[in-house]
């Protein structure tokens, strides 16, 4: 499935949506393995209903960090389900432990899809006490976004090709 966005960041990247984890009906892991190793950044986005559980943490732990990705974020998406700034700034404290245990010193970012969508289409906000927060954090990931492909824009080739060429070391290793 090809999607094309008249959005000037997508002209410039290839973006994969892998299957999520734990799909009862079918088992995706050869499939995002391989989406990992072709990937030059991961955007792991996870949900603050259900934030980072323990299968989360293991995927994490086993399948993206060994990889070392150095351009790697960390996203809760559905923050607009946050009842308010109170259950905002809880669940943002919580995430911000449990990252901790993986990733020292980061944080993950917090938006809601919805609500940019909303916003970007001039329609009510789903969650008006948030909404100006969201938008902050929506802006600031994308700015990160955009310096990352500014940043990767002379180095993704030869960086494929040296992750390619260890990949194929190890294999006849």
């Amino acid at each position: 499935l090809e999607l094309k966005r008249p959005l000037d960041i997508l002209q410039k990247v290839t973006i994969v949506d892998t299957p999520g984890l734990g799909d009862a009906l079918k088992d995706f892991s050869e499939l995002v393995a391989y989406a990992l190793r072709q990937a030059d950044a991961v955007i792991y986005v996870f949900s603050a209903n259900y934030p980072l559980s323990q299968t989360e943490q293991l995927f994490l732990k086993t399948s993206i960090l060994p990889q070392k990705y150095t351009d790697l974020f960390l996203v809760a998406n559905y923050c607009n389900m946050m009842p308010d700034h109170d259950g905002y700034d809880r669940m943002k404290s919580m995430l911000a432990d449990r990252v901790q245990g993986l990733l020292p010193g980061w944080e993950p970012y917090m938006l809601s899809a919805l609500d940019e969508r909303c916003l970007q289409l001039g329609e009510e906000r789903p969650n008006e006490e948030l909404a100006a927060t969201l938008a902050d954090n929506f802006s600031e990931f994308r700015a990160q976004l955009e310096k990352l492909v500014e940043q990767k824009r002379y180095m993704v080739i030869p960086d494929r090709m040296q992750r390619l060429l260890h990949a194929m070391t190890a294999d006849l290793e």
